[in-house]
């Protein structure tokens, strides 16, 4: 099967089997609500009860709720930095994302030294496009911590969006230097490698987060395909069964071997996987079931 037909079948099968081989996979780190107090903020006074309330509000899931109670924590006291930036992301789940910079910016002029705020706000800048601005405040949250695993990581997905293949990978080295099981890392350093056309440091880096990390399906199924692409099949069926053996019941990992498979003259063996990935939810798979005669 022609290598581009591959693919196109893999990008279909994308939204029925979960992701596609060779899709990056980019995750972003996440942000927290505080919680630490605040020398000026005594746990019995009033601004602090607000503010805790607004927390439990929150984690039951009442974003609106734990609005107010922050704007009454601010009422009292309007450089209450732990009410801006909770407020902040509370304002990001429902949405209102310029609200939650201009939040996190409150917060950040009440403490330029607030390293979290930087952090979310660079969240808020990516999920909105305006990944230069994200670097920044990555940049400035590493500036006060260079040990901050997520902003080396953050920023790297930033810099991949540019197109700066070279500042993403360095970022995501960084990374997984201070964090030997960074899965996440791992994954999209090979892809950068991949686009940058270094398949063999691509396979390198799959199979030293394998060594590493924890299993991890999305990696079995890159090192397949990466294994694939250099018509190494015999390899490429190892590794998605290596995969399969962890994950029983991930369907592009069955897919993936039956590619490979096929491509070693096994078509019984392609012909199992393939109807294994479709009895798992790929419906891709069904097409090439008529490879073997079924309908």
């Amino acid at each position: 099967m022609d290598k581009w037909v591959v693919y196109i079948l893999l990008a279909v099968c994308l939204s029925s089997c979960g992701q596609a081989s060779g899709n990056k996979q980019v995750k972003q780190g996440t942000d927290s609500l505080q919680n630490d107090t605040v020398v000026s903020h005594p746990v019995d006074s009033l601004a602090y009860a607000y503010l805790k309330s607004g927390r439990i509000m929150y984690e039951n899931g009442d974003k609106l709720g734990a609005i107010a109670k922050y704007n009454k924590a601010i009422e009292i006291d309007p450089l209450y930095m732990l009410a801006y930036y909770n407020r902040g992301l509370s304002k990001s789940k429902i949405g209102d994302n310029q609200g939650a910079i201009d939040d996190y910016s409150k917060a950040i002029q009440i403490n330029p030294q607030y390293i979290k705020a930087y952090f979310s706000r660079g969240l808020i800048k990516s999920k909105l496009g305006d990944n230069k601005e994200a670097i920044v405040d990555y940049s400035k949250a590493i500036q006060i911590n260079p040990q901050y695993i997520k902003a080396y990581f953050n920023r790297g997905n930033c810099k991949s969006k540019l197109g700066d293949k070279e500042g993403a990978i360095s970022d995501y080295n960084k990374a997984i230097e201070l964090d030997a099981q960074n899965i996440n890392a791992y994954i999209n350093l090979g892809v950068e490698k991949y686009e940058l056309g270094d398949y063999e440091g691509e396979i390198a880096t799959y199979r030293l987060a394998i060594k590493n990390c924890s299993p991890d399906a999305d990696l079995y199924n890159n090192l397949g395909r990466a294994l694939y692409d250099l018509k190494r099949f015999k390899e490429a069926a190892e590794a998605y069964g290596e995969g399969i053996k962890a994950f029983p019941n991930d369907g592009k990992l069955y897919y993936g071997r039956g590619l490979a498979r096929n491509r070693l003259g096994d078509k019984n063996g392609a012909c199992e996987d393939w109807h294994r990935s479709s009895e798992l939810g790929c419906l891709q798979a069904n097409a090439l079931l008529l490879l073997c005669g079924e309908k």
